[in-house]
């Protein structure tokens, strides 16, 4: 393989990523709350969770307490080779039972998940963070 070739798909990966990010960055500021991956120096991790906020993103219902208050819930998914949700267990709870369960709802909406690229990805932790709007005007 060329020295060029190489180059040119290094570069694409990393166009890869970006993309993914930016794309899957203006869904979760775009909602009424955010859905953050614990902080790694993996792209390949992190792009792969990103993709994971995105797919959960759609299912999530907001209740209305996540509209008016800043909450954290923390969530620990395993995953199978094939991507299918095995289990997950809420690590930090958000002091709403209305918020958390609202969170687990939309995990348990997503059966099914792109598999993850490698073995050390079956297991990931989340953080959702609602964004805590305050409705005076």
């Amino acid at each position: 393989m060329s020295e060029r070739h190489i180059f040119s798909s290094h570069c694409q990966s990393i166009v890869s990523v970006l993309f993914v990010f930016l794309a899957t960055s203006f869904l979760v500021f775009n909602t009424p709350w955010n859905a953050k991956a614990e902080e790694s120096n993996d792209p390949q991790r992190e792009a792969y969770e990103e993709t994971i906020h995105k797919i959960i993103v759609k299912n999530f219902e907001t209740p209305h307490v996540a509209k008016t208050k800043k909450l954290t819930c923390q969530v620990d998914i395993e995953i199978d080779k094939d991507g299918k949700v095995q289990k997950y267990t809420v690590m930090q709870k958000s002091g709403s039972k209305t918020f958390d369960e609202a969170v687990t709802r939309a995990i348990d909406k997503v059966k099914e998940l792109p598999p993850p690229p490698t073995p050390a990805m079956l297991d990931i932790e989340l953080t959702f963070q609602s964004k805590g709007k305050s409705t005076a005007p």
